[in-house]
């Protein structure tokens, strides 16, 4: 969750009791909140402090941002490349084997990893 400071400043809390995939996943995700200057548009209190809410259209645009910063084209091209399977992927990005197959597939990589040029 992000929280903001009584200065303003945003400070992003995780759960250190997830898997380390969930953890990044998270993180990369309230990450997307603040690069994107996300306006919350409530609070709940049920953690017994005030959390952040948003809107629908920014929760789906924070998943796309956050996917992507965890797992960016180029890193997914050049592992790709170097012939490392999804599962090697996830492990060297400390992301879940789901989500590389997610981002091979919205990045387009395995699009490109497919094609095979005709030698004339």
């Amino acid at each position: 969750m992000t929280m903001i400071g009584e200065d303003g400043s945003k400070r992003v809390i995780h759960n250190d009791s997830v898997a380390p995939t969930r953890q990044q996943s998270d993180i990369m995700h309230e990450l997307s909140h603040i690069i994107c200057q996300h306006e919350h548009e409530g609070e709940d209190y049920s953690f017994g402090f005030p959390v952040r809410k948003y809107n629908t259209g920014h929760e789906a645009q924070a998943e796309c941002l956050g996917a992507t910063l965890q797992l960016p084209k180029p890193a997914l091209l050049w592992k790709t490349k170097a012939g490392h399977t999804p599962e090697e992927i996830a492990e060297h990005y400390t992301a879940s084997p789901a989500m590389v197959r997610r981002r091979l597939g919205e990045s387009g990589v395995s699009r490109i990893r497919q094609y095979k040029p005709i030698n004339p």
